[in-house]
C-alpha cells in the first residue's frame, strides 16, 4: 500500500485517506456485510420456497433431480439480478457519501478530480455508461458523475467565499 501511494500527489493521498475514513465513520463496511448476508439468506430462502411449485409447473416429480438444475439456476439468477440492482445502488450511494466527505474535509476539488482521472485511466471503465449498465454492473458512481459532483462542490465553494466578503 505504501509503495502504491508514493505514486500519488500528497493532495490525492489526502483524498484517498479521507474516503477510507468516511467508510469507517459512516460504518459502510458493517452495512454492506449486513446487506450481503441478508441478500444471500433471502435468495436461498426464496429459492427453497419457490423451487417445489416451480418444478411442478415444469412437470418434474422430484426437486433434487439433475433436470431441475436449470430451473433452480434460472430462478437464482433472476433473484441475483434483483439483489445486484439493490446492492450496487447501495454501494454507489455509499461511495458518493464518501466522496462528499472527502471533498468537504479536504476542500480540494482539483485534487479529487485528478484522483478520479487517475482511477478512470487505471480501471479503463466507460466514463458515462448507459443507465441500466450502471445500475446493474457499477458498484461506484460513474466517472462523469463524480467529476460533475466535484465541479458542483467547487462552484459552491466559490459562492461561499463571495458570501463571506459581504
Amino acid at each position: 500500500l505504501s509503495e502504491e501511494l508514493k505514486e500519488y500527489a500528497p493532495e490525492e493521498t489526502e483524498i484517498i485517506l479521507c474516503r477510507e475514513l468516511a467508510f469507517h465513520y459512516y460504518r459502510h463496511i458493517w452495512k454492506l456485510l449486513s446487506v450481503q448476508a441478508a441478500g444471500i439468506f433471502l435468495i436461498f430462502f426464496l429459492s427453497g420456497l419457490v423451487l417445489r411449485p416451480l418444478c411442478a409447473l415444469f412437470g418434474f416429480n422430484l426437486i433434487f433431480e439433475i433436470v431441475t438444475l436449470p430451473v433452480l439456476l434460472g430462478f437464482v439468477f433472476f433473484l441475483y439480478v434483483l439483489y445486484a440492482l439493490f446492492a450496487n445502488h447501495l454501494r454507489r450511494s455509499m461511495e458518493k457519501e464518501a466522496d462528499l466527505f472527502a471533498l468537504q474535509f479536504t476542500r480540494s476539488p482539483d485534487a479529487f478530480v485528478s484522483l478520479m482521472v487517475r482511477y478512470n485511466q487505471h480501471d479503463l471503465k466507460d466514463p458515462n455508461p448507459r443507465y441500466f449498465i450502471e445500475m446493474l454492473l457499477y458498484s461506484q458512481p460513474a466517472f462523469a458523475k463524480r467529476i460533475a459532483m466535484a465541479q458542483d462542490f467547487a462552484q459552491s465553494m466559490k459562492f461561499e467565499k463571495k458570501d463571506r466578503k459581504f
